[in-house]
């Protein structure tokens, strides 16, 4: 004879006393409700319509903590991530740069798998340096979201490009030192918070405002504050810094719309 708990898609309610048995082809009852009634099939329908939820949403929005652990440098090898053999990332993930080991990382992700909610270096992070595709951070929500942070005492340099999705104004902190962007930024508006550097190297391509709300931005190429469609506005106490270009010239921006405040 097994033994099958009482059915309800709250567990808090299950108490042992309405446990019920079923041997052979003898009817089972779930919760002293026959399977055949109405009221049976509409709680097993609510309970899987909460397990598919729980599987296709939140069982991928954990976070994937580089361990750098495995045979190379790889995003795409399980053994660097924790937790491993789990396939992260596999989208939807926070990512997390941690600890000291394979700093050169690779991003060789394809398809899903390359677009998650956040990158994060941790305070525990030495001095990384992201090569490879570039890679879509989504953190579904409509309201201002931080999607690149570091929380390092050590510079981050990110070679990759980034777009950034879904977001009504993507923030980049460089909460504990400095972030060195030398891909192309991709998306609409784009803060920048913290006191340190933040630096944008690549000829970038998003379309909205950047404003910068504390510490510098140091520009070192003629598109790096994207467009001309949104402009750039620096706050109070926060700093512009334009420097020669990546050939040792001078920079050329035009047409971009400057509201400075700081200096």
């Amino acid at each position: 004879m097994s033994k099958l708990p009482c059915l309800r898609s709250d567990s808090s309610q299950m108490p042992s006393s309405e446990t019920r048995f079923f041997s052979g082809n003898a009817p089972f009852r779930a919760c002293g409700i026959p399977l055949s009634s109405p009221r049976f099939l509409k709680r097993l329908l609510t309970l899987l319509a909460a397990l598919t939820f729980l599987g296709t949403d939140q069982a991928n929005a954990g976070p994937a903590i580089w361990t750098g652990l495995g045979a190379d440098n790889a995003w795409a090898t399980q053994a660097n991530w924790d937790p491993a053999g789990q396939d992260p990332p596999n989208g939807n993930d926070t990512l997390i740069f941690a600890g000291t080991n394979r700093l050169t990382a690779s991003n060789n992700l394809t398809g899903a798998a390359n677009t998650n909610r956040t990158l994060t270096f941790s305070n525990t992070a030495g001095a990384f340096t992201l090569i490879g595709a570039s890679t879509t951070l989504d953190a579904n929500a409509t309201e201002n979201v931080t999607l690149v942070n570091n929380l390092s005492t050590n510079i981050q340099t990110i070679n990759l490009g980034l777009s950034f999705v879904n977001a009504n104004t993507a923030n980049i902190a460089t909460a504990s030192n400095s972030i060195i962007l030398n891909g192309v930024l991709f998306g609409t508006n784009i803060t920048k918070s913290g006191a340190s550097t933040l630096f944008l190297n690549g000829a970038n391509t998003f379309v909205g405002i950047f404003t910068n709300t504390a510490g510098a931005i140091r520009v070192a190429n003629n598109n790096g504050l994207g467009t001309t469609a949104g402009g750039t506005v620096v706050a109070a106490g926060a700093a512009l810094e334009l420097t020669t270009n990546s050939a040792g010239g001078n920079l050329a921006i035009s047409n971009e719309a400057l509201t400075i405040s700081g200096t």
